[in-house]
C-alpha cells in the first residue's frame, strides 16, 4: 500500500503513537504531546485525520508484527546459543571422561554417564525416559560390556601365557 508523505510533525506524532504500546490511543497521544511540548496542541480531530490519512492503525499492526517476529528470532537465537553452550559442555565432559578411561585414570559410574546423557537429551529437546520406565536396557548394556571385557581379558591372559611358554621353550 502506497502512503502519502508525512510532515516531520506528523511522523513524530505517529512514532509517539506507536511507542505508546498497550496504552495506545489518540487520546493518550494527545495527552503525551501536551505534557512534552510547549507548542499549541494538535486537536483530537486533527489526530483522527492524520491517523486515517496515513493509515496509523494498519502501520502500527505491521510494525507490531515485525517487532514480534524480530523478538522471536532473537529469542530463538539466544536459546540456540545457550543450548549450544550446554551441549558443548556435555561433549567436553564425554571427551575428558573418554580420555581418562583410555588413560586408566578414571572409571565413570553409570550414574555419571546417565546424567550427562540426560542433560544432552534435554538440551536437544528429546524425551528423557523416567528410570522406572527404562527397563533393563542399562543393565544389559553393562552386562554385554562386561562380557566383552572378560573375553578381552581372557584372550590377553592366554596371549601372555603363550608368549611366556614360547620364551621359556627357547631358553
Amino acid at each position: 500500500m502506497e502512503r502519502k508523505p508525512e510532515t516531520p510533525k506528523q511522523r513524530e506524532a505517529f512514532l509517539l503513537y506507536f511507542g505508546l504500546g498497550k496504552d495506545r490511543s489518540l487520546a493518550s497521544l494527545r495527552e503525551q504531546l501536551l505534557k512534552s511540548s510547549s507548542e499549541k496542541p494538535v486537536s483530537s480531530r486533527t489526530f483522527q485525520e492524520w491517523s486515517a490519512k496515513f493509515a496509523w492503525v494498519e502501520r502500527v499492526q505491521e510494525m507490531d508484527m515485525e517487532v514480534a517476529i524480530k523478538a522471536e528470532a532473537l529469542a530463538i537465537k539466544e536459546a540456540i546459543l545457550e543450548k549450544s553452550k550446554v551441549l558443548q559442555f556435555v561433549k567436553n565432559v564425554f571427551i575428558r571422561a573418554n580420555k581418562a578411561i583410555v588413560d586408566g585414570t578414571m572409571v565413570p559410574t553409570v550414574s555419571d554417564v546417565k546424567k550427562a546423557w540426560e542433560i544432552a537429551r534435554v538440551e536437544l529437546g528429546l524425551e528423557v525416559i523416567p528410570e522406572e520406565q527404562q527397563g533393563p536396557t542399562f543393565n544389559i548394556f553393562l552386562t554385554k560390556n562386561q562380557n566383552i571385557l572378560n573375553v578381552v581379558h581372557e584372550a590377553s591372559e592366554k596371549l601372555k601365557k603363550a608368549l611366556m611358554e614360547d620364551t621359556t621353550e627357547k631358553t
